[in-house]
């Protein structure tokens, strides 16, 4: 690809629909498991996770994502689409004012993201630097770790008493 060319797409954005990809393949059972409800097999559906410069500009086509996102139970791919673009995906019928999800799911949520953020930049600075690999799979690490808080934020602002 031409450096010269205008993308309407960050680096950091194209990280956070690695890590979703990634997210929802791991939801699903692995890119082994999943590649039998899809057209490519799972060395494919593994490289449109990876954020290793080889891999950096191959994503998942929408058929493939659609059937990733089915197989894991909830649209982790789509969300992360609607939410590049200012959108909140809700299922049909939910209205904004409607519970969300079970406290001690977000928590849950929040610690196992903040942890896994904190070993990946644990393991990057174990030898006083951070590489490019290191770099990107920090920063998709540190995105839902975000992504968590942000969940958890949302629901303490919408959240009228502690219940």
């Amino acid at each position: 690809m031409s450096s010269d060319r205008t993308r309407l797409t960050t680096e950091a954005e194209r990280a956070r629909l690695k890590a979703a990809t990634g997210r929802a393949l791991r939801e699903a059972g692995g890119a082994e498991c999943v590649q039998h409800a899809t057209r490519v097999q799972h060395p494919a559906l593994s490289k449109y996770a990876s954020a290793g410069d080889e891999f950096s500009g191959r994503f998942m086509p929408l058929d493939i994502a659609l059937e990733v996102d089915r197989a894991s139970g909830k649209p982790v791919i789509l969300a992360t689409l609607a939410a590049l673009q200012g959108y909140e995906l809700r299922p049909f019928g939910e209205s904004e004012d409607a519970p969300r999800a079970d406290w001690s799911a977000l928590l849950a949520g929040v610690t196992r993201e903040t942890a896994e953020a904190s070993v990946a930049l644990l393991e990057a600075l174990a030898d006083g630097k951070i590489d490019t690999r290191e770099r990107k799979h920090c920063l998709i690490e540190v995105e839902e770790a975000s992504h968590a808080l942000l969940r958890l934020q949302k629901r303490l602002a919408d959240s009228g008493d502690s219940r």
